[in-house]
């Protein structure tokens, strides 16, 4: 992933965690479309894949988030 991602106002990343995350809820990981995410996300696909190489790498990093909030959520 793209270290720019990080640097992005909060409320820009969560519109594209969020419009991931549900899109890999909805249609599982084949039938996902970056097309949607980015509709929803409100960003161009460019900086999508600006921010991840690929559908993959996006998917791995919306794993990780997902394990740290629970973790977090647990701990606390």
């Amino acid at each position: 992933m793209n270290q720019s991602f990080y640097s992005l106002e909060r409320d820009k990343q969560n519109r594209i965690i969020n419009a991931a995350l549900k899109e890999f809820a909805e249609y599982g990981y084949d039938k996902a479309s970056t097309n949607h995410i980015v509709k929803n996300a409100e960003i161009g696909k460019g900086m999508l894949f600006y921010y991840f190489k690929n559908k993959e790498e996006l998917y791995h990093y919306l794993i990780n988030y997902c394990l740290e909030v629970l973790v977090n959520e647990f701990l606390a």
